[in-house]
């Protein structure tokens, strides 16, 4: 994953991680995070309340919790030019455009890329990202 160098304002800014709603985590997430480092930077677990707030914030990665269904499209729409990954694991997340939605496909762990919307907001995915997903959405065909 890689943002571009406008989203940090100094070489020690850290990785904003955020989750929207009602955090399914808990405290779990904010542990693994603790002293971790990605990219050379270190990264930074918050809550946010609003779409708003996290974009104030300087987020990088925003988790949109299941409780934000309802308000999902008014929350895209908020984001969509903004360089914010946003992650889900919520059934059809993918297809309303969340850029990475978390599936489970047999006993497995897999993810859907909307690769559109990821490329519009500025971000890059690495190829091996790409290659492992079971959907990418907006991957230009050869010749195109």
């Amino acid at each position: 994953m890689e943002w571009p160098a406008t989203c940090f304002a100094k070489p020690q800014t850290p990785i904003v991680i955020g989750v929207l709603g009602k955090d399914p985590f808990g405290a779990r997430l904010e542990m693994v995070l603790s002293n971790r480092t990605a990219q050379g930077r270190s990264l930074e677990f918050r809550r946010f309340a609003t779409v708003s707030e996290a974009a104030q914030a300087g987020c990088h990665l925003l988790f949109i919790a299941p409780s934000e269904k309802p308000h999902l499209e008014a929350t895209l729409d908020a984001l969509k030019d903004l360089p914010i990954l946003t992650v889900g694991d919520t059934s059809d997340y993918g297809e309303k455009g969340v850029m990475i939605n978390l599936v489970i496909v047999g006993e497995n762990l897999r993810f859907e890329i909307d690769l559109g919307r990821t490329t519009a907001a500025g971000l890059k995915l690495s190829s091996q990202l790409l290659d492992v997903a079971v959907k990418v959405r907006g991957r230009r065909k050869p010749g195109d």
